[in-house]
This record gives structure tokens, sequence and C-alpha cells, in this order.
């Protein structure tokens, strides 16, 4: 009898114990039709990690799991039925914390974020600055959506294949267009903000961008927002992502010395270039979201 009491004590205590270390996202969107699948991703580095997927019924959807590190961590809502941008919904989450997700269409960037955690709410500064270009711009990805399923059936013509492809440049060019709208706004903010994990995402989200976008021309204020971080960030991931963005390395020309660094193989040995100088040496780069390049290193 005691040891019974004794056990269900435990679990009870285990429960609980559950319960306050487990996030919830709540999702109500007006309009959503029910089978329609939300999914939940985790980043993992440069790739997205589906962790969970729920079916929306009475325009509902729930999500509960616990974080990494039992702490604050930024998630991503979406949905890969159709309507809906080729996008995400960044969501911030917390142990013991409720996290609800609001709106009344698919742009799925621009629905509403509402909790009880910090970054979230730094977060959605920001998403409000910029919510009705990023409205726009997810009306386009529909629209660029549509055309590269135009183009990939029905067998058009090369004349349709053309017209099709110029019109996705145009597109193209109104998105670019809206992004720079954009990122002069969550400049602005930076600007007048403090740093903080959200302040370092959109610095690197917008350092990336004027790295790959032609004539990007916020350059000048981005390096003035790097140079307010302390030596501690720039030695932080995210800080010297930043600065290879900012300041790329000089790329190595034919004829020149090899650029050298530490090179791990897959027992987590250290090889340097330099120790096979002479010798033919092939390098093979792969990522941890190519399933191919997995599927060969088992073997």
């Amino acid at each position: 009898m005691v040891k019974a009491l004794l056990a269900g004590i435990s679990l009870i205590f285990v429960i609980s114990a559950q319960a306050q270390n487990e996030f919830t996202i709540k999702g109500k969107i007006s309009g959503l039709e029910d089978s329609t699948q939300i999914v939940l991703y985790r980043s993992d580095g440069q790739v997205m990690s589906q962790i969970a997927q729920d079916t929306v019924i009475n325009e509902c959807f729930t999500f509960k799991g616990e974080t990494v590190d039992n702490a604050p961590e930024a998630l991503m809502v979406s949905s890969h039925d159709k309507g809906f941008p080729n996008t995400w919904l960044d969501v911030w989450v917390a142990p013991g914390k409720e996290t609800t997700v609001t709106g009344n269409n698919k742009l799925i960037r621009t629905w509403n974020v509402s909790a009880d955690i910090q970054e979230q709410q730094d977060l959605n500064r920001y998403a409000d600055a910029c919510r009705e270009e990023c409205s726009k711009e997810q009306e386009i990805y529909i629209q660029l959506m549509d055309l590269f399923s135009k183009g990939r059936t029905g067998n058009p013509s090369e004349e349709e294949k053309n017209a099709i492809r110029n019109e996705m440049k145009e597109l193209q060019k109104k998105t670019d267009s809206l992004r720079l709208i954009s990122s002069q706004k969550e400049i602005e903010i930076m600007q007048q903000t403090p740093k903080g994990t959200v302040w370092m995402d959109k610095l690197l989200g917008q350092c990336k961008q004027s790295k790959y976008m032609e004539n990007y021309p916020y350059k000048e204020d981005l390096i003035a927002l790097y140079n307010k971080l302390s030596d501690n960030e720039k030695n932080s991931q995210a800080g010297k992502e930043i600065t290879v963005c900012l300041y790329p390395p000089i790329t190595v020309k034919e004829g020149d010395e090899m650029a050298d660094t530490d090179l791990y193989d897959l027992q987590g040995n250290i090889h340097h270039l330099a120790d096979y100088k002479g010798k033919y040496l092939l390098v093979d780069f792969w990522s941890r979201g190519c399933g191919p390049c997995m599927m060969l290193c088992r073997k």
C-alpha cells in the first residue's frame, strides 16, 4: 500500500515536472480549412528539421514539446499545403510558457504571435514595422510558385517558357524592392534598440542579404552596427558569420597557395591541406542536410 502510494506520488511529480518544462503553441487562423497540415521545425545549423506536425481542426492547431537546454528557443511554423507561400513563421517558445498564433489568411509569415517571452516581444517590433512589405512579398512568393509549376507541367512551348521566365524575373525585382524597404526599417530599429539575441539575428540576416544582393545600399549602416559589438560578440558563431559577410576573405586564385585551416574527418581527427602538398587531393564539400551525402558517409 505504502509502495503504491509512493509510486503514485512519484508519477504525479514527474508529470508535474514535465508540464513545467513543456512549451505550448496554440494557433487559431480564421478561414483555415480542416485537414490543413501545419508543421513545426527546429533549426539544425543551416537545415530545418521537422519536429512535429498537426492537422487543423476548427481553424485550430496545437504543438507541445520541450526546448533545447530547457531555455527559450526560436522555432519555425510552416505549411506545404496549397495556397501557402514557400516560407515560415518564426516563433519563440520557452519552458512552461504558451505562445499563441492568430491570423485570417495563409500569409503565414505575417500571422500574429504573442507570448510572455522577451525575444518574441523583440521580434514583434520588427514584424509590425515590416508587415505590409512582408505580406506583399508572400503574395509574390505564391505567384512565383504558380509560375514555376506552370513551367514544369503542361508541356509549354519555348515561347511560353520564355514568357514565364520574364514574368518571374519581374516579380523577383519587386521582391528585391520590398526587401530593401524592410531592410531600411529593420536597420532603423537596430539603431534605436539595445543589442540582444533577436538584434543579432537581424544583423546577421541583413549582412547575408548585403553579401548576396547586388547594389545593397545599407552596407555602411551595417558596418556601424557591427562596430558596436564587443569582442565576445564578434567571436560568437553569429558574430563570425557577420564578419565574413561584411569583410569577405580574399579568394584564392589559380597559382596561389591554398587557404588552410583545421579540417576534421568523420572520426574527429584534424587534417591540414599542407599535409598533402605535392599530392593529388580531392576535397569533398557536403552538408548534413544532403541525404545522398549522409548515405555515402554511412557506407
